[in-house]
């Protein structure tokens, strides 16, 4: 086994992650504008269960703006998005937000389930955080460090839907690898922005475009999605 290989992510979630049949979210028509400019207009769309899903268009198009709608955190300035009952969220935005900054690594991800705990010891030394770092505080953890941490106390809550705004964006090469070879792992359902390509192509079947005010989607990866508008 390779010394960035997951180990353990597909045992984890097993018995944990509910199947969802019916669709996770719909879009009915939404419609969005920022400070008068429309971001897109009567957008109609739908994710199921297993899909994972990329974002992508210029900036300042909506990206976060449609993540942020899918979790509720924004409301359509017109139609509708209906929520499956049984989705569960995990949020990953940009910027990680912590309960202390002075709560040690340990501190954040600790169960009082004593197997669930267990396993998170694991998934810590699986993304990097050897037993000798679990005492260091969240202030002394860089960039890419608390990203690391952000996902990996979000999987201990075991969502059906992973929502992550440009997860890699801190993240050194080594960390890069984890996060891909965790996905590898993860059979969770996927929604995400990225502007890095390796975990675009290695991660997404679905591409979301956003553009000309409307919501296109194209089957395949990020190369895939290429290929397609190239024609």
């Amino acid at each position: 086994m390779e010394k960035n290989d997951i180990k353990i992510s597909k045992s984890f979630y097993a018995n944990n992650l509910i199947k969802i049949k019916e669709p996770l979210f719909i879009f009915r028509n939404i419609s969005k504008s920022f400070f008068g400019k429309e971001l897109f207009e009567d957008v109609s769309m739908s994710m199921s269960d297993g899909e994972r899903i990329a974002i992508v268009g210029a900036n300042g198009t909506g990206k976060s703006t449609i993540l942020k709608i899918i979790i509720g955190l924004e409301d359509p300035d017109q139609g509708s998005v209906e929520r499956n009952r049984e989705l569960k969220i995990g949020y990953l935005p940009q910027e990680t937000h912590w309960d202390s900054l002075q709560n040690t690594i340990l501190q954040e991800v600790r169960s009082d389930d004593s197997e669930t705990q267990r396993r998170i010891t694991y998934l810590l030394e699986d993304f990097g955080f050897s037993e000798k770092s679990w005492k260091r505080k969240i202030s002394s953890l860089s960039g890419g460090e608390k990203t690391k941490l952000a996902l990996l106390k979000l999987l201990t809550l075991n969502p059906n839907l992973l929502i992550l705004d440009e997860p890699t964006n801190h993240l050194d090469l080594p960390s890069k690898e984890i996060i891909n070879n965790f996905f590898k792992e993860f059979s969770g359902t996927v929604i995400l922005i990225s502007h890095d390509r390796h975990i675009l192509n290695n991660v997404c079947n679905i591409i979301w475009e956003v553009k000309g005010g409307t919501l296109n989607e194209y089957l395949g990866n990020y190369d895939d999605y290429r290929r397609s508008i190239a024609k």
